[in-house]
């Protein structure tokens, strides 16, 4: 199942989809979040999103989430590690309680800083925003180019 978006091919597996929901439904109170781990290919502009992972902080309330830089580094090392270099950090999610799964401000900058720093390995920066009714945001900033598309499991496509 992939999505086109910003001149990349997302693809997202269906159990990182159903993970996030239940994040979403776990923390319904408060905003969760965490990394994006996956694979892929700069060259041919291809993402996959393979695996989610939550990184509970200190730093949340029911409009904010600041995730543990140091967790997340160990994380996506050990993934690292296991895989042989084929697993690695893609991107961010967090959830948006009772709200809509629309980028904030503090969102689109965080986005945009990640960005900088990873722009020479991967193709482009993701974000996955989870809000009321099941609805996950799928933020893409490629370059300078931001773009969003609110993804359903009805609007997948199948390759």
């Amino acid at each position: 199942m992939y999505y086109i978006i910003n001149g990349l091919k997302i693809n997202i597996k269906s159990d990182v989809l159903s993970d996030l929901k239940k994040y979403y439904y776990s923390s319904w109170k408060y905003e969760t979040g965490g990394i994006l781990l996956g694979k892929f290919n700069k060259e041919n502009k291809v993402i996959e999103i393979a695996e989610v992972y939550e990184l509970k902080t200190n730093l949340f309330s029911r409009i904010l989430y600041r995730r543990n830089a140091k967790k997340a580094q160990k994380i996506i090392n050990k993934r690292w590690c296991q895989t042989g270099g084929i697993i690695n950090y893609i991107g961010e999610w967090h959830t948006h309680p009772g709200m809509q799964a629309i980028p904030s401000t503090t969102d689109l900058n965080s986005l945009s800083e990640i960005s900088i720093k990873v722009r020479d390995f991967l193709p482009g920066t993701l974000l996955l925003i989870v809000g009321e009714a099941e609805k996950i945001n799928l933020v893409v900033q490629c370059g300078d180019a931001i773009k969003m598309q609110l993804i359903t499991e009805d609007e997948r496509e199948e390759e």
